[in-house]
């Protein structure tokens, strides 16, 4: 028993020695890495993609908007294009008006300057029939030579009577109605000029209503410029962020393929030293003492699971296998607790989840933001599932299958 005391401390202090020097070259063959994840990468990249279809709807509905704006103005530009037209057919109203007011007054100052005219011939015939020199009318009609000579001469003073006279009545009715004519075509100026007044006001409004659109649509366009800087901006660091997980990823998987060669170095070297002596009972062929029923982490039981360690590795899984079928977010959980039930890595959920440099989204801060938030039904039921004991493969490791690295490939992840 004392011998197998002895072995069972050396083993233990062998275990002890190969883990401390794993974890130096673990430690130093991960500087550059933890280097590398201390930078700032900002939101999570869920976050961002999140940022980026709101902005993406954004954009959208002010790219909507300008378009209706541009619909708009159309017709407002349509409208006063109408307004615009009948100004113009007014105004070509009111100067065909102006040119027939002018006509009448021209015509009505040509009948007045003949009827001056006729009027001062009247008068000389006139004073020619009745006061011709000493000679009086009556003389000048008893003077004819015979009666027929006094009708003719009687009928021909009627006749130069009735021709001044029906002269007068003309120029009298022409120029009254000239006179008419005129107030008429003044009334009917004054309405279109009023007309034209209206339309200059329609006009008006309308000038400032697609003034004011053209405005909006300005506006527009440089809030649809804005939404689309943003959109680049957030694609720009999207990228950033996932270049820099796979730069992780990639340092990572050559560190743990080193590492994995050096664990099973390691179990072989600690294999052959717990090569058990064959008259020893208490020994069993794998090397176990039969006596010794000590066990690590309870996690991997059916016992009681604790809530905090749903939560952490809920939002692990969630980062790592979010969009993963839900065999592959079982896959995450399993090789997280065959870590906590592993002797070469931490023996607690939150020890294996925060190892320094193991998990990318933990290092970029996307693993902080999901668990502020909370993760999504199905990986909560992922980590209490595997929590409660399911395993559904015995691999330590998993990276994105870029088909480099053997193992089992569940979606886009291999596991090794």
């Amino acid at each position: 028993m004392k011998k197998n005391s002895k072995r069972r401390m050396f083993s233990a202090l062998l275990i002890l020695f190969l883990m401390i020097q794993m974890t130096v070259q673990a430690d130093t063959g991960t500087k550059e890495r933890v280097d590398l994840a201390s930078k700032d990468t900002g939101s999570s990249v869920e976050e961002l993609e999140r940022q980026r279809e709101e902005q993406q709807s954004q954009l959208d509905s002010l790219k909507e908007y300008q378009i209706n704006l541009s619909d708009e103005l159309t017709e407002l530009n349509n409208g006063l294009q109408e307004i615009s037209n009948e100004l113009a057919d007014t105004q070509d109203e009111i100067a065909a008006k102006n040119v027939e007011i002018e006509a009448a007054e021209s015509r009505i100052a040509e009948l007045t300057t003949r009827s001056e005219s006729q009027y001062e011939a009247m008068k000389k015939r006139v004073q020619y029939m009745y006061e011709n020199g000493n000679q009086s009318y009556l003389e000048l009609l008893l003077g004819a030579s015979s009666f027929s000579d006094f009708l003719n001469r009687m009928e021909y003073a009627k006749s130069i009577y009735d021709y001044d006279r029906q002269e007068l009545s003309d120029y009298q009715d022409t120029l009254a109605e000239l006179k008419q004519q005129k107030e008429d075509l003044e009334t009917a100026k004054e309405e279109l000029l009023a007309a034209e007044q209206t339309k200059q006001e329609q006009k008006s409004k309308a000038d400032s209503l697609v003034a004011a659109q053209q405005e909006k649509i300005s506006a527009a366009k440089s809030d649809v410029a804005d939404a689309e800087t943003e959109i680049a901006d957030t694609d720009a660091e999207i990228a950033r962020q996932k270049a820099y997980e796979e730069e992780l990823e990639a340092q990572k998987a050559k560190e743990d393929a080193a590492r994995q060669e050096e664990i099973k170095r390691q179990e072989e070297e600690l294999i052959n030293s717990q090569q058990p002596d064959a008259s020893d009972n208490n020994v069993n062929p794998d090397g176990t003492s039969t006596g010794d029923n000590t066990t690590g982490s309870d996690a991997s039981g059916g016992g009681t699971v604790n809530a905090s360690d749903v939560a952490m590795l809920a939002a692990l899984i969630q980062c790592e296998a979010g969009g993963e079928s839900y065999e592959g977010k079982l896959a995450v959980g399993s090789v997280v607790m065959n870590r906590v039930d592993s002797s070469y890595f931490p023996d607690t959920v939150v020890g294996v989840i925060y190892q320094s440099g193991q998990f990318s989204p933990v290092a970029s801060g996307r693993f902080a933001v999901v668990l502020s938030s909370g993760a999504d039904a199905s990986c909560v039921q992922a980590a209490t599932e595997v929590l409660a004991g399911t395993r559904t493969l015995n691999c330590l490791y998993f990276r994105r299958n870029n088909g480099l690295i053997n193992g089992t490939v569940i979606g886009n992840h291999v596991f090794y």
